[in-house]
């Protein structure tokens, strides 16, 4: 019997697997439950892919899909240096602004 997944459900997968952890964990387990639980999602997110693939492919699908849900953006030097400059010249326009229309109004 073939079930049908919603598309927010396949988005929820990897979270459902920290709800898992924390409800089923205890203190004294190891971080590779954790691990077990994200390929448990990884592997339910993928569920529909096992009747068309053989078991080395499923698995590398389930492994790239561990690595993309793992994946944290970095930022470049340029775009850290775009923002630093774009943050302090925001600082120094209210700063003018304010003193000029302190200026204005004087109290």
């Amino acid at each position: 019997m073939v079930h049908s997944i919603s598309p927010k459900m396949i988005n929820t997968t990897m979270s459902a697997a920290v709800l898992n952890h924390t409800r089923n964990s205890t203190s004294t387990e190891s971080s590779n439950s954790f691990a077990a639980h994200q390929r448990e999602a990884a592997e339910s997110k993928l569920y529909y892919m096992r009747d068309i693939c053989d078991p080395e492919q499923f698995e590398a699908l389930v492994e790239e899909e561990l690595v993309r849900a793992s994946f944290k953006p970095t930022i470049s030097t340029a775009e850290k240096n775009i923002q630093n400059f774009a943050n302090k010249l925001m600082n120094k326009l209210s700063k003018v602004l304010c003193h000029r229309v302190g200026a204005l109004n004087p109290i």
